[in-house]
């Protein structure tokens, strides 16, 4: 019979189960006959479980309830991809998307390939708004970060443009980081690729170019209707491209041909867990665990379908077929 947990551990537990509370969006609530705390939400900020092991046992129990139940509801606050939050940080009502990632509860993963392929995605779609002035710096910066999206390295000219234009700054943190110079939107857009470019190949990368190219480039569609729309609804399906595809490649598993889109994601306890993409040929395939291992399924659309389980089935049929 296992030994009881400790009051150590279990006031640790408590903690941490706050802050993903926090993560989520949701106010912890406090402990049986504690005052609610009206600054709870801000850095730092915890209720203190009581000093004793059965109340905090209960009080654990309760915070782990809430998270369960949380963790089946989407939430931005919780779920939001960081460079689709900084894109709709920007863009007015008129331009929000209705449901960013199929509010599906979790969030998208991506790798720093993928964080230069939506860095790209902003330059294309802002590349016709691009001032005559500025064409030939904005096309310097796009030209590199294609370069690297074809895993060449980067040129001493490269490094040299780099140096000139993003020089780094030591942050209040004592950190360094690589700072925007430019003042153009257009350009800030293009030296967000740059940025990504230079850090595809880093570790533990959060897309700093991403989040900055795409936030200014629905500054500058926003003035046309409809054109910063188009933008996200492109970058959402290419955020959950990207994730599919980082799945795909951690696996042994692989299907008969790359992979094309993303047609649906299913979730489970916060993080994605079923994907059914479309390939290069015309194939679909779902990707899965069970009981521990991943298992692929190729075919046509139906046979895929089928072969979700029944818990997934009823949201992965409404997302292929309507």
């Amino acid at each position: 019979m296992p030994r009881p947990q400790t009051l150590s551990v279990l006031r640790w537990d408590v903690r941490e189960l706050q802050k993903k509370l926090k993560k989520l969006g949701v106010t912890p609530p406090p402990p049986k006959g504690a005052k609610a705390l009206a600054d709870i939400m801000k850095p730092g900020k915890f209720y203190v479980a009581q000093n004793a092991r059965e109340p905090t046992a209960e009080y654990l129990a309760q915070l782990q309830a809430l998270v369960d139940a949380q963790e089946t509801r989407w939430t931005p606050e919780a779920y939001l991809h960081n460079v689709m939050a900084a894109a709709l940080a920007v863009a007015p009502p008129s331009e929000q998307l209705d449901a960013p990632h199929g509010r599906v509860p979790a969030r998208p993963v991506i790798d720093n390939h993928g964080y230069l392929a939506l860095a790209l995605l902003a330059a294309e779609h802002v590349s016709k708004k691009v001032p005559e002035a500025e064409r030939a710096r904005f096309t310097r910066w796009v030209e590199l970060g294609q370069r690297v999206a074809k895993r060449q390295a980067l040129s001493a000219r490269d490094e040299a443009l780099l140096t000139e234009e993003l020089p780094y700054v030591r942050l209040p943190s004592r950190a360094i980081s690589r700072a925007f110079t430019a003042t153009s939107p257009c350009l800030r857009v293009a030296q967000g690729v740059g940025l990504e470019a230079e850090e595809a190949d880093a570790h533990n990368v959060g897309g700093k170019g991403a989040r900055e190219a795409c936030a200014r480039a629905v500054e500058v569609l926003s003035k046309s209707s409809g054109a910063a729309k188009k933008f996200l609804t492109a970058l959402d399906a290419l955020i959950l491209l990207e994730d599919a595809k980082l799945r795909f490649g951690e696996v042994s598993a692989k299907p008969s041909a790359a992979v094309v889109a993303s047609r649906w994601r299913g979730a489970e306890k916060g993080k994605g867990s079923h994907w059914v993409v479309e390939l290069t040929n015309g194939n679909f395939a779902l990707l899965w665990k069970v009981k521990g291992k991943w298992r692929l399924v190729e075919g046509g659309r139906d046979e895929v379908l089928a072969s979700v389980p029944d818990a997934h089935f009823k949201a992965a049929t409404q997302a292929l077929l309507g």
